[in-house]
């Protein structure tokens, strides 16, 4: 199927979702990988409190950043607590400057928030990706997914890809992760095809990130 190219992922997204909808008795299988979005939530399994999640990723915007914002970010990317007086001496740059520079990128989006990390190991938790691929995937039926996880205090991120959702859960163990998954597949049983589950070692999304930056540059 060609895609015309003027338009983007999201498009193609509820394209691939309508299509999947009306001929899932004679898809049985999708290739390709582009991420769509990102949720990121509070870490809830701390507190059982459902809390609404940050997004981020999406559509692409460009904004021109110069050395010193690439500079501050390299800095604050692993260290979000770090004190203004001594961001400023690593960037070398002023306090005044850098409180400025920090207010624009927040305002452009590219600071989206400060969370901090957190070694799950350390604590006894285990973090797992479960990779849902879908069948029948109708708006109703994401909202009502989405709705469904995002009520999970365990869910830790909820990522969308074009040919699936890769939902990363906390847990205590792998049998309450397992049973989570169960009942997905309970509540969902002709959207969900089906589920491969990964554990991950490390959440990779926030120190990840220090790398990207290396790369844009």
């Amino acid at each position: 199927m060609e895609f015309p190219s003027d338009k983007n992922d999201y498009e193609f997204y509820k394209l691939k979702n309508e299509i999947l909808s009306n001929f899932q008795r004679i898809i049985t299988q999708e290739y390709g990988d582009s991420l769509i979005d990102v949720k990121q939530y509070a870490k809830m399994y701390f507190t059982n409190e459902i809390v609404p999640p940050t997004m981020f990723a999406g559509e692409i915007v460009n904004n021109d950043l110069d050395e010193l914002d690439y500079s501050i970010l390299g800095e604050i990317v692993n260290n979000a607590r770090i004190p203004i007086i001594e961001l400023a001496k690593k960037v070398n740059s002023t306090a005044i400057i850098v409180r400025g520079k920090l207010k624009k990128l927040e305002q452009k989006g590219i600071i989206i928030q400060y969370r901090i990390g957190i070694n799950l190991n350390v604590l006894g938790l285990e973090l797992y990706k479960a990779i849902i691929k879908l069948d029948k995937y109708t708006k109703e039926d994401e909202s009502k997914l989405l709705a469904y996880i995002s009520n999970l205090p365990n869910t830790h991120y909820y990522i969308r890809n074009i040919w699936q959702i890769e939902p990363e859960i906390v847990v205590s163990s792998y049998q309450e992760y397992y049973e989570l998954i169960e009942n997905l597949k309970k509540e969902f049983p002709f959207v969900i095809r089906t589920v491969d589950s990964v554990l991950m070692i490390t959440d990779e999304w926030t120190p990840g990130f220090k790398n990207l930056l290396k790369m844009i540059k």
